[in-house]
């Protein structure tokens, strides 16, 4: 489980090399943020984090889940 805040802007071009998208969350403590106006392309996506060999990723991303998160409110924190 990581101890990161997980990304769920599944329109961000970086997504699937990203350990902050891609990460197998903690399936009750798990916080999301879209990092809005912090990670895109002008700033070299500051907020990315590279996907290293020993990181336990999800191989399959459900996206209509995380759209439905993201239609739910909050964008800073969303604890499942």
């Amino acid at each position: 489980m990581p101890d990161i805040t997980m990304c769920k802007k599944i329109q961000c071009p970086k997504a699937i090399d990203c350990y902050r998208f891609r990460a197998s969350p903690n399936p009750q403590y798990q916080s999301y943020n879209s990092f809005s106006g912090l990670c895109y392309s002008e700033d070299n996506y500051c907020m990315f984090m590279k996907i290293r060999p020993d990181d336990k990723i999800v191989d399959w991303i459900e996206p209509i889940a995380i759209e439905t998160k993201q239609e739910e409110g909050d964008d800073n924190l969303i604890a499942e």
